[in-house]
């Protein structure tokens, strides 16, 4: 029962995953975001990846796309959303305030 809905993955699933997004390619420069929970037996994983402002669409996309089948390959996961930015503005949403 513990872990049908929303609680938090442990430490360990932390660790693993922002190993792997933080070697997954040079141009990623920082996670802003990592949050892992349960959904049943699976995991589910919710992440923002910082590029370069430079970065090209295609090639952002890229990263996020395989980085997001990667996770998913991963056993205990059952699903990734990856969010690519090019900062790492604390502030939510990307309005200057």
């Amino acid at each position: 029962m513990r872990k049908l809905t929303g609680r938090r993955a442990d430490p360990h699933e932390h660790q693993r995953i922002a190993y792997l997004l933080t070697r997954f390619s040079p141009l990623v420069t920082a996670i802003q975001h990592l949050s892992i929970y349960h959904a049943g037996e699976g995991l589910i994983v919710e992440c923002d990846a910082v590029l370069p402002p430079e970065t090209s669409l295609t090639v952002a996309h890229n990263i996020g796309e395989a980085a997001q089948y990667a996770i998913e390959q991963l056993s205990g996961i059952e699903r990734a959303f990856v969010h690519i930015d090019v900062s790492s503005n604390p502030l939510s949403g990307h309005l200057e305030r």
